[in-house]
């Protein structure tokens, strides 16, 4: 009979260990059944002082790694976006004949070709693939199109006629936080997810986490430090833009090669805005040229699998620099206040934080992290954590602030 029992590796030990003397350890068995194991788990996981290359670096400096924009396939289309040119505004009409005239110009989408849908990249879904009758940030795609090449695909997108109807912007984030600014969701708390809005103000999401007495470890401790940190927003900054090829099968089956960080997490929104069964979707995730987290969630993948379905031909789109910095999700500005609580002998025994998030025009999975990493690597016994998410419309975080946006 096989019995485990948890293994200790015990302070000061070797860092020199096998996977066999573990395994003798957990599993109380004759030790001649382990004889054929031994030989093969004599496994030295000693890491300092090794040259362990890598082993996706051959192909990287030899030119054989294949990414998403390495990927052709026969009677393949290229895919270009329509940006929003304001912050904030109602569209009251999208004129497509003329780019839908081109030669060359296989299909052109809206957001209305789309399935009334939302979705989101945090615990609420609070925005479309695509807008349809509002845009909430500069940049955000109001229409796209497939063609035989890219400058035709351009060409077309310059011929779309989008009239707006301008709507009030709230492009300080200290006036967002006021009761004068105008909410940019007046119905968030009308959305799926756990989101809400404090009265009729732009916070629409609070996460909270405690534990012990909090006010009376303050005072017990023999010193507090307070302080408050800012952070600007931040563009990840990885070389490879974000791109992806489409193909629908004649069985109907998608499939995306992506330049992404979660393939599953693309696979289940995209079955999500597209209205299809997930079983009917396949997600390659290709060689990565960075991401650092912008790679994570839904982002621009919709618009050539749509496009794909309407043509039944693969559709490929690789984004600009430009497209990088408005349609992935950037490192977000966040106000913190710290509050700690320690003892002589080093120990800290209380911790207060409060987070404030600038999430944009969309609440994503930023104020998780405000709870999440409070507390950072320690064992605090009493903490009191808030972290705040709000939305405000903005022109100049470099790019990225071209939004609407909310806390």
């Amino acid at each position: 009979m096989v019995t485990y029992a948890p293994v200790r590796i015990q302070q000061g030990c070797r860092s020199r260990i096998s996977a066999a003397r573990i395994l003798t350890k957990a599993i109380d068995v004759p030790p001649r059944l382990l004889d054929g194991f031994r030989r093969d788990l004599m496994v030295d996981f000693k890491v300092l002082e090794q040259n362990l290359p890598r082993i996706d670096a051959r192909d990287k400096v030899t030119g054989r790694a294949v990414y998403a924009s390495d990927v052709y396939l026969p009677g393949m289309l290229m895919c270009k976006l329509l940006p929003s040119t304001h912050a904030h505004a109602r569209i009251l009409s999208i004129d497509t004949a003329k780019a839908e005239a081109l030669q060359g110009v296989r299909s052109v989408i809206t957001g209305r070709d789309f399935p009334d849908i939302r979705f989101g990249s945090g615990a609420l879904k609070d925005r479309y693939i695509m807008a349809r009758d509002e845009v909430f940030y500069i940049g955000e795609p109001v229409a796209a199109v497939a063609a035989d090449d890219e400058i035709t695909a351009q060409e077309a997108i310059d011929l779309i006629e989008v009239v707006y109807e301008e709507l009030p912007s709230v492009i300080d984030p200290i006036t967002a936080l006021t009761a004068e600014a105008p909410p940019v969701h007046p119905d968030v708390s009308d959305f799926e997810g756990y989101g809400f809005a404090v009265g009729n103000s732009n916070v629409c999401t609070l996460l909270d986490a405690d534990r012990g007495d909090v006010d009376q470890a303050f005072k017990s401790a023999d010193r507090v430090f307070e302080e408050t940190y800012r952070s600007q927003g931040i563009n990840q900054g990885f070389l490879e833009p974000m791109a992806c090829v489409t193909n629908v099968e004649a069985n109907g089956r998608l499939t995306v090669w992506a330049s992404t960080q979660g393939p599953y997490q693309i696979r289940t929104q995209l079955a999500g805005v597209l209205d299809i069964p997930l079983s009917s979707i396949k997600v390659i995730p290709m060689e990565l040229g960075g991401g650092f987290g912008a790679k994570l969630r839904l982002a621009f993948e919709a618009f050539p699998a749509l496009l794909s379905f309407k043509t039944g031909r693969p559709v490929k789109l690789i984004n600009s620099r430009e497209e990088v910095f408005t349609l992935n999700g950037p490192r977000l500005p966040v106000t913190n206040y710290l509050k700690t609580g320690v003892n002589n002998n080093g120990t800290i025994v209380a911790r207060e934080a409060y987070s404030i998030f600038d999430v944009g025009a969309y609440l994503g999975a930023g104020p998780n992290s405000g709870v999440g990493h409070g507390l950072g690597a320690y064992n605090i016994p009493n903490f009191r954590l808030r972290s705040f998410g709000y939305i405000r419309i903005k022109y100049t975080w470099d790019l990225i602030e071209l939004r609407a946006w909310r806390i």
